[in-house]
């Protein structure tokens, strides 16, 4: 097993958790390779772990808390946007040591800690980075944000991104608002704008990349907005997108 800090010229490989979906997939990888070749020129980091015949079967992506899309604040700490081991490769260790060697890594970059943002058993477990020795810093509904220290001075905090932009005077208007770093997201999103056509015609459907400090500050940050309101940040369904619709239309 070798994990690799993964430079330009062999981004493809933090993709491996696909799987059987690449070629489902195979324009939304184009997309997110291409956004990423750009981020890690500007402090992102992005790891793939190694099978001993050399085939990927880990990843993960992170991002300085520095950086304008980094859902959380602290100096010199560094966020998960992403952690995956595929499934038939679990349980082996290899998230511990794909951990490990980031931590010495953002140690010699001068990083304070790691934070994650975990969605329970869901996505990126919290019980799998307590054990790794991330400490609960708060609960919130759906979700929990933890902390490695790397220095006993690190802190860090949340920082919600609701949606900020204009809202319809009548009507329903849907803001599609996603970063272009991951291509299942990106799939999903696309696929929530044919929905929205199905289960609402009428509908004003608009859709952005939030990429910089700008588009923070003017839109918010990434997800699902039905008239403002968040329908989720994560993968969304037929049903939670009616839902939504329906709420809207009955204010």
């Amino acid at each position: 097993m070798k994990i690799e800090k993964l430079k330009e010229n062999k981004i493809s490989d933090v993709y491996c958790c696909i799987g059987e979906r690449k070629e489902l997939y195979k324009d939304e990888i184009a997309e997110s390779e291409r956004y990423l070749k750009e981020k890690i020129k500007h402090g992102w980091l992005t790891y793939a772990v190694y099978a001993d015949l050399g085939k990927p079967v880990g990843m993960a992506i992170l991002l300085p808390s520095s950086d304008p899309l980094s859902p959380v604040v602290g100096e010199d700490i560094y966020y998960f946007h992403c952690l995956d081991i595929n499934k038939e490769m679990r349980r082996r260790g290899y998230a511990k040591r794909l951990i490990d060697t980031i931590i010495k890594d953002v140690k010699a970059l001068g990083g304070k800690g790691l934070a994650v943002d975990s969605f329970s058993e869901y996505w990126m477990s919290d019980s799998f980075f307590a054990k790794a020795g991330f400490e609960t810093i708060k609960k919130f509904p759906y979700h929990s944000l933890l902390l490695k220290k790397i220095s006993q001075d690190a802190k860090v905090e949340y920082i919600e991104m609701p949606y900020r932009g204009d809202l319809p005077k009548s009507g329903i208007q849907v803001d599609i608002q996603y970063w272009v770093s991951c291509p299942s997201m990106l799939n999903n999103y696309r696929k929530v704008k044919r929905l929205v056509k199905k289960l609402e015609p009428q509908a004003k459907i608009r859709e952005r990349i939030i990429d910089t400090k700008k588009d923070v500050k003017k839109w918010g940050g990434s997800g699902i907005f039905v008239n403002g309101k968040s329908v989720s940040a994560g993968p969304i369904s037929e049903e939670e997108l009616k839902k939504a619709i329906n709420e809207a239309k009955a204010k």
